[in-house]
């Protein structure tokens, strides 16, 4: 009874799916394509409306990991002794990054090169290197994944996870803005700014030891200088 009902309720709701729902999978790659460009473009552009319609929903799976390599050199360069050692996982969502998109003054892009395409026509992956600018200058980079579903309104992204390589290189003037700005303050406030993919309240005071997903109880770091446009 229960396969009957469903097929029925399958075959009554052919007629309301749009055409793209029979889409063979070399259509689904070219979708697909339009929505990396269409990612790509909105971070380009700060768009955030735009950039949110491209997610199924507000709280995919949005995870990011830091290289070994990236957590020693920023705990070996950190301004405190008693600054505890930067999580190397940690998880956020697409509204809090392209909110903190769109907060800053300067240009940034993600640059995305070797991505591959893997469809059925139904749920897709995309995986990509990509190095993430600031101007001329290459904050991170690494390797990105994501998982896709297509929707009655078109292909979604349902999860996001990638590996980071902080540039160990601080930028040169005038990015570095003030002079005062150390290299050890700017490895961790490189560090703070590409969490701000996952968003952590690194800044807050806690004494209690803090978890991989909750960064509220670091100690505080000082204030960067806001960024020049």
């Amino acid at each position: 009874m229960k396969r009957l009902l469903a097929t029925i309720f399958m075959l009554g709701g052919l007629t309301a799916l749009p055409h793209y729902a029979f889409a063979q999978p070399a259509d689904s790659k070219a979708q697909i394509e339009q929505v990396v460009e269409t990612f790509r473009t909105a971070i380009l552009n700060k768009d955030e409306e735009t950039f949110l319609k491209l997610f199924l929903k507000e709280d995919i799976t949005w995870a990011g990991v830091t290289t070994d390599a990236s957590i020693e050199r920023l705990y070996a360069n950190r301004p405190k002794p008693d600054m505890q050692r930067p999580f190397k996982f940690f998880t956020s969502s697409p509204r809090k990054f392209i909110s903190s998109i769109v907060k800053e003054k300067g240009k940034l892009a993600e640059i995305f090169s070797n991505v591959r395409i893997d469809s059925d026509g139904e749920v897709g992956q995309v995986w990509f290197d990509y190095v993430f600018m600031s101007g001329s200058y290459k904050e991170n980079w690494g390797k990105e994944s994501w998982q896709m579903v297509r929707t009655n309104d078109g292909w979604k992204i349902a999860a996001v996870v990638w590996s980071q390589e902080l540039n160990p290189t601080p930028p040169p003037p005038p990015a570095r803005h003030h002079e005062f700005l150390k290299d050890s303050v700017f490895h961790f406030r490189i560090w703070q700014r590409h969490t701000c993919r996952c968003h952590r309240e690194i800044n807050k005071r806690s004494a209690s030891p803090s978890g991989p997903h909750e960064s509220a109880h670091r100690p505080a770091i000082p204030p960067a200088p806001a960024r020049a446009s």
